[in-house]
């Protein structure tokens, strides 16, 4: 993506309060060679009202998560922990010992979810799900999680706040497909985030932005 477009786009809503800007997905379709969102931007103050149409199209997207649920702002990142799977080092997090309370442990790593992930529901996908955790936990040894090693990391935090030991181990390139196999390396795909929806693709270009009103 050319950082300029988009970056202008996210200041000029900036100026905006939140409750001024309804974003909403017409169409995502991923049927084409490449594959694109529309939106369209509706921004209501007392001084003016417009509304804009979006086009974003994406080359080699990775993942997406559509969230019909009206937005009110976009967001460009390189970083984003959602991009941690692509890249970061995977790893492998095992633990010895009994919390005194599993609960609070388990409420401490939605919090870490609630952190980094915002309204995505994202963390479950890498703890252990070979048992229900809780009994995983009681059981005082094993497996916690796989996953990126910054978000293991956290965990492992976690663990030790508990009086919980903890391995980690079996660093690794993340397995990805490069577009006609996978292979063990890290990519570098940028997010874009529009309220509860997300994109992930190797390049993100905005087509065409117009205003009426």
């Amino acid at each position: 993506m050319e950082k300029s477009l988009i970056c202008n786009l996210v200041t000029e809503l900036s100026i905006y309060d939140p409750e001024e800007i309804d974003i909403r997905i017409l169409n995502f379709d991923t049927s084409t060679t490449t594959p694109f969102v529309d939106l369209v931007i509706k921004i209501s103050t007392v001084e003016e009202e417009k509304t804009g149409d979006l086009r974003i199209q994406f080359d080699q997207l990775h993942a997406a998560c559509i969230s019909l649920i009206p937005a009110n702002d976009i967001f460009y990142s390189d970083d984003h922990p959602l991009l941690w799977d692509y890249n970061d080092l995977q790893a492998s997090l095992y633990f010895t010992g009994v919390s005194a309370d599993v609960y609070k442990l388990f409420w401490e790593v939605k919090q870490i979810e609630k952190r980094l992930y915002g309204h995505y529901q994202y963390i479950d996908r890498y703890l252990n799900s070979e048992l229900e955790v809780v009994k995983l936990m009681k059981a005082g040894r094993g497996l916690f999680a796989n996953g990126p090693k910054k978000l293991l990391q956290e965990m492992a935090k976690v663990l030790a706040d508990n009086v919980l030991k903890f391995s980690l181990i079996s660093e690794r390139e993340p397995s990805l497909c490069d577009g006609t196999r996978l292979t063990a390396k890290r990519q570098y795909p940028s997010a874009l985030l529009v309220g509860n929806s997300y994109f992930i693709a190797n390049k993100i270009d905005v087509d065409f932005l117009k205003y009426q009103g």
